[in-house]
């Protein structure tokens, strides 16, 4: 059975699809350099047909979770460069030396995106529109890739991306995958337990409440999101007293690259006042690499296991 894809993402591609007729067909001289727009018809589970590139050979990520999908969906040669982000916040940070001979893409210009002549752009709507809008005048392709506040969400945002990229049959792979992992995720004695995901690089602190990615790892996870259960949403800034108010069982924080080293974690550990708290007392800090804890793709559920087997740590055998 198909699975019902949210109207939010219906909407994106169209809206994708449209611009890139219009850019494509009206204006093939576009960007000073021969294209041949070859389009194909894809289907969406509701029935709907939409036009599309053909299988695009030459796609540019243009943000770290982009790169997650496409390195998962994709062949190397098929990706023509990489976000300099995606080397701290993508999958591949975990091994970056494969992919160190691909083009690097500095700063999201339309400029330097049109450098690397690509088929295909994937954005996410956060990324600066008038420089989409650019690059879609000149007949490139692009779409924006939608962040998941959900299960349902995230896996309809990989399939998407398989219709988009011309890679159906692997992100039903994917997805079958993510299913799977998902059933076997185990936080043992953290389950349920309140998470508080913590950001502090020496300025103001902030949290993640409802409506956020950090909530979907932590529930992915078998935890309940401390800040939601306190009536937060969205990422607000957050004080020490607020903090003391919340008293989450434990803190999810970020660490810099693929170390353990954790401003968010030096800080809470260091701070006087916080000192009192159950979770700081017994150490109930849990560290993520970067680029599992800011994700905003289907990593997320690699994120939710590294977060459930280290809870699970943190609590021992209670």
């Amino acid at each position: 059975m198909a699975r019902a894809i949210p109207l939010t993402l219906v909407l994106a591609l169209v809206a994708a699809a449209a611009w890139y007729a219009h850019g494509a067909l009206s204006d093939p001289d576009a960007n000073a350099r021969p294209r041949t727009v070859t389009l194909r018809t894809v289907t969406l589970p509701g029935g709907e047909q939409l036009q599309v590139p053909g299988r695009p050979l030459r796609v540019l990520p243009a943000n770290a979770s982009a790169v997650d999908v496409v390195v998962d969906l994709l062949s190397p040669e098929r990706i023509v460069a990489l976000p300099r982000t995606a080397f701290e916040y993508a999958s591949i940070a975990e091994d970056p030396a494969p992919w160190r001979a691909h083009g690097v893409m500095h700063n999201f210009t339309s400029e330097e995106i049109l450098a690397h002549a690509p088929d295909v752009v994937l954005t996410q709507t956060n990324q600066d529109r008038a420089t989409v809008e650019r690059v879609r005048e000149s007949g490139v392709f692009v779409f924006d890739l939608p962040v998941a506040t959900d299960w349902a969400g995230l896996l309809a945002g990989v399939e998407l991306a398989g219709l988009v990229l011309g890679e159906t049959e692997a992100a039903e792979r994917l997805t079958r995958e993510l299913e799977a992992r998902r059933a076997k995720i185990d936080a043992g004695p953290a389950a349920g337990k309140r998470a508080l995901p913590y950001g502090n690089y020496g300025g103001a602190g902030y949290t993640a409440g409802t409506g956020t990615t950090w909530e979907l790892m932590i529930e992915l996870a078998g935890m309940r999101n401390a800040a939601s259960v306190a009536g937060i949403h969205g990422n607000p800034p957050v004080d020490f007293e607020q903090v003391l108010v919340i008293d989450p069982d434990l803190f999810v924080v970020g660490a810099k690259g693929r170390s353990q080293h954790s401003p968010s974690a030096a800080i809470l550990n260091a701070e006087a006042s916080l000192a009192s708290m159950t979770a700081i007392g017994d150490g109930r800090v849990v560290i993520l690499p970067d680029d599992l804890y800011s994700t905003a793709s289907h990593r997320l559920l690699a994120a939710a296991e590294e977060l459930a087997a280290r809870a699970a740590a943190a609590y021992g055998d209670e």
